[in-house]
């Protein structure tokens, strides 16, 4: 979304820019990013290619890195942070390294144009029967499509005359979204193809549709605002746990912001509704933010290893003093709870580091990622270390292909062990979703789990290189993105 937005803005100026999103394989990142004058990409991406920035000249050569809602430092490269509004945000600027009037944190009320967010809670503990009760409100305007559907006007949502719109149907795959665009209602979600999203992205923007529905995995890909947003519940099934768990609250407030159009409307409206025990933590985020908190230590044995790689850590002191220089350091003293600690006392903090220092190094030593010297206590990366960190994977994926992969392992064996890859564990697994997996491969598993994000990930890449026609379109797009990570992880 940004790539096409940035593209139509600079690209098209006289002595326009070239603007190039990177992919996340190496050798083709490196040569666009000496092809483009500005280069979009995710931290990840980025995270790839500076990690040998002594050998990559074009990495040097970067004059100016804009992070957007991520917070990373580098003392030669000017940096701008944007972000949310916080509870934190001088503690998270004093971290970057900011002076007090370089540190701005508006009020979550200051928005273009204001907003006036209404909070409506049911005390309905089925999950179905609330999303039936939520949607009453929430659709209120098929109701009235109904309605009007009776007194003849089944257009009143539709803002263009029925042969203009005929000629955009005409190119649409989806034959539900005919219908629903004919009344002047949309819907937008991730297993819609590229030409219907663009051509409903369009009606929308243009007036000619005034109602879209869109699901929850598209908060961050839908290029579209609105007057009015409806958030209708704030929590999804995860098959994997057996439960339903809330929606990220970054999530949250991507889908408030959708209902921004400060050159068309003096005030916006969002209706967030949630279940009664809820009302009350969203009402105070949003009126006050929340405090960011520190994931590190659940990425930290391939934080770790990155930084062996490289040779920023040689030993284990240096890896108890690069955790002083995080945002994990400072928050363990601010909010000791939410990291398991009693006491912040000096000692109880050394002790705890040092825990988690020996506890992470270690672990990487039995993966045979990385060699610990007992009297020197030195520490250096082995060959499945040095691909791991290169191709920026996980520590546990690599060790996974060595302890599965053999010189006879045969096509079934092989596509188990990739399906094993850690990276797959964030695989979605909706309710009900093995009757839609139970496709008809050639290849077994040795196991069957159809709650196993694993074993999903097995029948996809399987049904995807067997180009078999699966039964909706949402899992031929998980298998396409599948995909994409094999092309990036495989040369390892």
């Amino acid at each position: 979304m940004r790539v096409q937005e940035w593209r139509s803005k600079f690209g098209s100026v006289p002595g326009g820019k070239e603007i190039v999103a990177l992919t996340g394989e190496a050798s083709a990142d490196l040569r666009l990013l000496e092809k483009g004058d500005v280069i979009i990409c995710t931290p990840s991406q980025w995270d790839v290619l500076s990690r040998r920035w002594r050998q990559r000249k074009n990495v040097q050569t970067v004059a100016l890195l804009i992070a957007d809602e991520v917070h990373l430092t580098e003392l030669k490269t000017r940096i701008v942070a944007l972000g949310v509004s916080l509870a934190n945000a001088r503690g998270l600027g004093e971290w970057i390294g900011l002076p007090s009037h370089a540190i701005f944190n508006f009020s979550p009320s200051a928005r273009p144009p204001d907003m006036d967010i209404h909070l409506q809670s049911f005390s309905i503990p089925h999950f179905p029967s609330l999303m039936l009760a939520m949607s009453k409100p929430a659709y209120l305007d098929n109701l009235l499509l109904h309605a009007a559907a009776a007194e003849e006007q089944a257009d009143r949502f539709l803002h263009v005359e029925a042969e203009d719109l005929e000629v955009h149907l005409a190119h649409l795959t989806d034959e539900g979204l005919k219908e629903t665009l004919r009344h002047g209602i949309g819907y937008f979600h991730e297993a819609l193809s590229k030409q219907d999203r663009r051509i409903v992205q369009r009606l929308f923007e243009s007036g000619a549709v005034q109602v879209l529905v869109a699901s929850k995995d598209t908060a961050w890909s839908l290029p579209v605002s609105s007057y009015m947003t409806i958030i209708m519940g704030v929590q999804y099934y995860e098959g994997e746990e057996h439960r339903y768990i809330d929606y990220p609250v970054m999530d949250v407030l991507q889908i408030i912001g959708r209902a921004c159009r400060p050159r068309e409307d003096e005030r916006s409206r969002c209706v967030l509704m949630c279940q009664q025990p809820k009302k009350d933590f969203y009402k105070k985020f949003l009126a006050e933010g929340l405090p960011i908190e520190s994931h590190l230590t659940a990425m930290l044995h391939d934080s770790y290893l990155a930084e062996i790689a490289v040779k920023t850590i040689e030993n284990k002191q240096d890896a108890m003093d690069i955790l002083t220089w995080t945002y994990f350091y400072r928050r363990m003293t601010q909010n000791p709870n939410y990291y398991n600690l009693h006491n912040v006392s000096h000692q109880h903090l050394s002790e705890h580091l040092s825990e988690l220092v020996e506890t992470t190094l270690s672990q990487l030593m039995n993966s045979k990622c990385i060699a610990i010297e007992e009297e020197s206590n030195e520490v250096s990366s082995l060959n499945l270390g040095m691909i791991a960190a290169y191709y920026n994977i996980s520590y546990v994926t690599v060790e996974v292909y060595t302890l599965s992969l053999k010189e006879r392992t045969k096509l079934r064996g092989l596509l188990e062990v990739v399906s094993s890859s850690a990276e797959f564990e964030i695989v979605p697994i909706r309710r009900h979703e093995d009757t839609l997996l139970r496709l008809p491969v050639k290849l077994d598993a040795s196991s069957v789990n159809y709650e196993s994000p694993h074993f999903k990930t097995f029948l996809l890449l399987q049904a995807h290189f067997s180009r078999v026609q699966l039964p909706v379109d949402s899992l031929q797009t998980k298998g396409s993105s599948l995909k994409r990570y094999l092309i990036s992880s495989l040369p390892a």
